[in-house]
């Protein structure tokens, strides 16, 4: 497994020693990563993605999914388009990407919640913002509260998907991105 998650890694090495190709050597090794860092090779989130790298991952995703490969049958288009927006539910990749590659693939795109940040969860937003406005039932409780109890995981992705290493840059990036009340 180890040698197939370095693939990524190796299609930017070849693309870096060659002068024609090496503008997009980048944006090859990124096209197994992840919003919620979730990918490989790097582990990068959605905050330190271009917008192209983001698009390339979900265009790589469908493809990949309506290909006979040898673990699984191919997925109908259909099938790889609603799988998708399960991803973009579960925070690894954005709602405006995957539109983007179902609208090229003529796939149609079902609403669902507002794409959240640095590819967040309801939850691990809810541990710093839990009185903010949502679709689904309000959270209670004292932000200070949720954030002491949930401590651990939920904290630590959150900084790690945010790129900030403080409470005060925590709460910059939700202010920044309207998770939180005025």
């Amino acid at each position: 497994m180890e040698r197939v998650r370095l693939h990524p890694y190796l299609s930017e090495r070849v693309l870096h020693n060659c002068t024609l190709l090496e503008a997009y050597a980048d944006l090859a090794g990124c096209r197994h990563e992840r919003a919620d860092g979730s990918g490989y090779h790097r582990g990068t989130t959605a905050n330190r993605l271009s917008f192209g790298a983001r698009l390339l991952a979900a265009a790589d995703a469908y493809h990949a999914m309506t290909e006979d490969r040898p673990h699984r049958p191919a997925r109908t288009p259909a099938d790889a388009a609603e799988q998708l927006l399960v991803e973009v539910d579960a925070g690894r990749f954005a709602r405006v990407e995957v539109g983007a590659v179902l609208d090229a693939a003529g796939q149609e795109r079902r609403q669902g919640r507002p794409a959240l940040p640095a590819g967040l969860t309801e939850r691990e937003v809810d541990v710093f913002a839990p009185d903010r406005p949502r679709s689904r039932q309000q959270a209670g409780g004292s932000r200070a509260r949720n954030f002491a109890q949930d401590g651990g995981t939920h904290v630590e992705h959150i900084y790690t998907k945010a790129g900030v290493t403080t409470r005060a840059g925590v709460t910059l990036f939700a202010m920044e991105n309207g998770l939180l009340l005025p």
